[in-house]
């Protein structure tokens, strides 16, 4: 899996704002932090298609035959994971770590970066609606 020279772009300039940020905390002018917050936010709506894309894509290269149970609940999640239940959502993470760990001990680091990619996106759809894994 290759990725864009445009998303390291907007994650190295998200890098540099933040480290400028924490930097110059307690030493910005309100106008210096509104500059901030109006670039941070400019940088998340940026990243936000590329996430959504993401979330949506990586899922489908991680489907095998071998795994149906994960496979099964990979597919639910593309379709409603907000309508999962907690249940379930916990059993996909089970295994979307126990499928990364077979993928680092397998060398399939493509894999093991797309179980990545989505576990982030899990827990970051699930933390948005206040559930905790």
């Amino acid at each position: 899996m290759q990725i864009e020279p445009t998303i390291w772009v907007a994650f190295i300039s998200l890098l540099g704002t933040l480290f400028v940020g924490v930097m110059g905390y307690g030493k910005m002018s309100k106008a210096d932090a509104i500059r901030l917050e109006h670039r941070l936010t400019s940088l998340e709506s940026k990243l936000e298609p590329i996430w959504q894309a993401i979330i949506k894509e990586i899922p489908r290269l991680l489907i095998s035959p071998h795994t149906p149970e994960f496979d099964v609940l990979v597919e639910e999640a593309m379709v409603n994971l907000e309508g999962m239940t907690i249940a379930k959502v916990k059993r996909l993470m089970i295994l979307l770590e126990e499928e990364y760990d077979v993928a680092v001990k397998e060398k399939n680091t493509g894999r093991a970066v797309g179980l990545s990619l989505m576990k982030a996106g899990v827990k970051s759809t699930t933390a948005g609606l206040n559930i905790v894994i």
